[in-house]
């Protein structure tokens, strides 16, 4: 196997490259700029002309790998051929994580070959069999039995970078050698019409199917998961169990936002400081809720950027205000201040009003917003693991008939399900027509397309009307907050003091 830690040794990361495509030179020229670096002792001195920022706004490249050999040494053919992606037009200024994967997968497969006691570029056997690329790839499809999608990324990888080097660093090889390859067209549907399109194809490769594997009974396939919503029963146990002792205000926050709201875990963790703002008595719609706008521009990070809206009931907008105004959550905000400021110096201030509602208690964003002035300088972005973790401790205290695989973008599901059982109370007493519903529940959800709010409507109207009856919340959605929390009168008064005054975060419920 690959030892992770030579692998974690011989990959390190340059924090910033700035002026990465200037000009570099040795002798005195016009215009250059003097540059000073010291290294081993020593001193030295080059010039440089940067490019003109017409032509490159930001010319910097943040992260950049570095691949070392087993002595440590540079290992400058595979350097050479990232710093050529990292500075490709499109990637500079921005987040390099696919240069950083190939950075991986090349490493990976240099490994391999020392592990094997073979040269990495030597190709001269006469059997494919003998050829390391060939061998690597039976290693990873035979030995480590990788899935398919994996192995082809992987190979593809090495047969890309010795095409480079072929190309571009004049290496004497045959490239059918490393791999043979054919072209095929694929014809594929976009929102304009059918296209197609020439690819190569690569004979080091795993077949992969096309065809979606079937949805499971009881479960709804939204952005390639699936997902199931928990039953009425399901539901009490959870929000039982959350509103204990065992769990944080901000925890039993996070799930209540998702199961009262629909909203996906990068959006709940990017709500920010000013959309508090938003709960003012002007603002409270006539359904008791408060309509917020999610997306591109806002600040709240959406699936793939898009705009839509949700709507938080007024009893859920007055615990996220209570628990913002908590010493507690003052706390955390004030230890991301010194944290931006100490690791950052040279960027602004994140300004109050876009401070993240959720931080952490060591002082930093749960889940790191695109708009967030260190999202391309961070070398791992926070990707939301809290929830992770709460699923984990969920599962680990409740009843052995809660489903094991539950997991948190379930209860986006169950919100689904809760939408949908009081609309079809709207079309019982005549408010709505039942054809409304679909566009209702897509509004709510924010779905693009409408097969994905049809495959919801599919789930829940198979199921049998009598389990439904049994299921579907009695309490009504915009209410339903308030009465199964049961945060009412002076016990809400008690906890609301109490945790203004505490110095650690309690439970609400």
């Amino acid at each position: 196997m690959l030892s992770g830690d030579n692998k974690n040794i011989r990959l390190l990361t340059v924090p910033v490259i700035s002026n990465a495509t200037a000009w570099i030179y040795t002798t005195p020229t016009p215009h250059s700029q003097y540059h000073h670096v010291q290294h081993g002792g020593k001193e030295y001195e080059f010039r440089f002309i940067p490019t003109n920022e017409k032509f490159v706004e930001n010319d910097v490249v943040y992260n950049f790998p570095f691949l070392l050999n087993k002595d440590l040494s540079p290992w400058e053919e595979a350097n050479s051929y990232l710093w050529k992606l990292a500075t490709e037009q499109g990637s500079l200024g921005k987040r390099i994580d696919e240069v950083k994967n190939k950075a991986s997968a090349l490493l990976e497969y240099k490994m391999f070959c020392e592990e094997q006691n073979i040269d990495y570029d030597d190709f001269s056997g006469r059997m494919q069999s003998q050829r390391p690329s060939y061998r690597y790839f039976s290693y990873l499809a035979k030995e480590l039995c990788l899935p398919a999608k994996s192995v082809n990324k992987k190979t593809g990888v090495v047969y890309y970078f010795f095409d480079w080097l072929i190309s571009n660093r004049g290496l004497d090889l045959n490239i059918d050698l490393v791999d043979t390859t054919k072209e095929a067209k694929i014809h594929f549907d976009t929102s304009t019409g059918s296209m197609s399109k020439t690819v190569k194809v690569r004979k080091q490769t795993m077949s992969v199917s096309s065809e979606p594997t079937p949805v499971e009974i009881g479960y709804v396939r939204e952005d390639g998961e699936d997902l199931r919503p928990l039953n009425e029963y399901q539901t009490d146990l959870l929000l039982a169990r959350i509103g204990g002792s065992d769990f944080t205000v901000d925890e039993r926050l996070i799930a209540a936002l998702a199961i009262y709201t629909g909203m996906r875990k990068q959006s709940i963790l990017t709500l920010r400081m000013k959309h508090l703002d938003q709960f003012v008595p002007r603002n409270l719609r006539a359904d008791n809720t408060y309509k917020i706008k999610i997306g591109r521009g806002t600040g709240v990070d959406t699936k793939k950027g898009k705009n839509h809206s949700i709507y938080i009931e007024k009893a859920l907008a007055d615990d996220l205000k209570l628990y913002a105004n908590s010493k507690v959550a003052q706390t955390r905000r004030n230890k991301f201040r010194l944290s931006f400021a100490k690791d950052f110096p040279d960027l602004e201030p994140i300004a109050d009003e876009d401070m993240y509602l959720f931080v952490s208690a060591n002082g930093n964003c749960h889940y790191m917003a695109k708009d967030d002035p260190r999202y391309f300088r961070v070398k791992t972005l926070p990707k939301g693991n809290v929830t992770t973790r709460l699923c984990k401790r969920l599962l680990a205290s409740l009843p052995k008939e809660f489903p094991k695989d539950f997991h948190f973008h379930w209860l986006r599901a169950t919100f689904a399900l809760k939408l949908y059982g009081y609309l079809v109370k709207l079309v019982k007493k005549g408010v709505i027509h039942f054809g409304e519903i679909l566009q209702r529940i897509q509004r709510r959800m924010g779905h693009s397309r409408v097969e994905t709010t049809e495959g919801y409507l599919k789930l829940f109207e198979n199921v049998n009307e009598t389990k439904l009856a049994q299921e579907l919340y009695e309490a009504h959605l915009f209410n339903g907050y308030e009465n199964e929390f049961k945060l009412m009168g002076s016990r809400k008064q008690n906890i609301v003091r109490d945790l203004a005054n505490s110095q650690s975060i309690g439970t609400l419920a």
